[in-house]
């Protein structure tokens, strides 16, 4: 008795950590729980949103993805963009897109995907953007049937539109200053104001405006012809030209969906190294002094 006086704390201690123990194992429980009643019972989606090029035409869209990572079919009530409390909604274009005569259904464990241009984005919120310059932060909205709404940030949307709404202010500032200095020019003989020469100092996006209007020029001039064909040739046929080519000229022409590639091989055989004939040179000298 005395010596379990003297170490009854050894008990507590022990009978502590089998509660801690016990409380980790429940919380554990009930997360998981939690996580697969809204698997299974609830509806769990997921939406996308993001800037794509098309690699044929180059084209720019904006592609939205939206998720169904429940274990059952969900109805799509609403989907779209919250931008300032305002919406935009794609869910009547996705019915008329697709042809569809009710609510577009996910199945479990799968997605549906939309397209559309996103000038129609930068238009609605250039437009509803009221007095601020700037671009808040971008929302993407998804609502099931049933009123449960899932709202997430875009952040690397916003960033591209924050960035493209920059660059117009900055060539906004630059008309508005030409036309300044165009209106001081006819009331004042033909002279630069004093404004402009300390202007031309700190910016330099009108020189920048020509050279990339200039670069726009060229690329168009540059582009690859995308009209010979669409398909990918086959693999064995390819291969035949080009061991036929490779015997003949160490070249081939393969067509892909960009027009026509020359690819050309190292010819046929090893070179010699020079280790060899190195060799070769010792022993004819050896020879001859035997």
């Amino acid at each position: 008795m005395e010596w379990l006086k003297t170490n009854g704390w050894i008990f507590s201690i022990i009978a502590i950590g089998l509660v801690l123990v016990v409380f980790v194992i429940c919380l554990m429980i009930f997360f998981k729980t939690r996580k697969l009643s809204n698997s299974i019972v609830d509806s769990s989606l997921k939406m996308t949103a993001s800037l794509m090029y098309d690699s044929d035409d180059g084209n720019e869209v904006l592609n939205i993805n939206i998720f169904n990572t429940s274990f059952k079919d969900v109805s799509i009530g609403d989907f779209g963009i919250d931008y300032r409390n305002q919406r935009l909604n794609f869910l009547a274009e996705y019915i008329e897109s697709k042809k569809l005569n009710s609510l577009p259904i996910i199945q479990a464990r799968t997605s549906i995907n939309f397209r559309f241009n996103p000038q129609k984005l930068e238009k609605f919120i250039l437009s509803h953007n009221y007095k601020e310059t700037k671009i808040s932060t971008i929302y993407m909205v998804v609502t099931d049937s049933v009123g449960n709404e899932f709202v997430k940030k875009n952040r690397a949307l916003s960033k591209v539109l924050r960035q493209r709404q920059e660059q117009r202010l900055k060539l906004a500032r630059i008309i508005v200053h030409d036309k300044k200095v165009a209106e001081y020019r006819q009331s004042h003989d033909d002279r630069d104001p004093m404004s402009h020469s300390i202007w031309k100092v700190f910016h330099h996006q009108s020189s920048k405006m020509d050279i990339s209007e200039l670069i726009d020029e060229l690329s168009d001039r540059q582009k690859f012809d995308i009209t010979k064909t669409k398909q990918i040739p086959d693999f064995q046929s390819a291969s035949a030209n080009t061991k036929t080519s490779y015997d003949a000229s160490n070249s081939t022409t393969i067509s892909s969906s960009s027009g026509e590639i020359k690819m050309t091989y190292l010819s046929e055989g090893k070179p010699k190294t020079r280790k060899k004939k190195v060799k070769e040179d010792v022993s004819s000298v050896k020879e001859e002094d035997k």
